[in-house]
């Protein structure tokens, strides 16, 4: 998650900030949702393309805002943006 704004307004941080997704897709029951694969914006948007590693293996994801844009790598592919 990021942008998160903690608050007693707030009752979740959910509420507040974008969720990356991370998971096994191969394993997880959540995967079979299309906005709820690695590498998803949760729930939002579907990566352009499964770039996921195994589990048990390292994933790297990079999410960089610039400028109001948000873009996310996954293991060096754009996915989200």
């Amino acid at each position: 998650m990021y942008n998160v704004v903690e608050g007693a307004d707030y009752k979740k941080i959910y509420h507040t900030g974008p969720e990356i997704q991370v998971l096994d897709n191969s394993c997880h029951p959540d995967a079979k949702i299309k906005t709820h694969r690695a590498g998803d914006l949760y729930d939002m948007i579907a990566c352009s393309e499964e770039t996921v590693k195994p589990a048990g293996t390292w994933n790297n994801v990079v999410i960089r805002i610039e400028d109001g844009a948000t873009t996310v790598h996954l293991n060096g592919q754009l996915v989200v943006s």
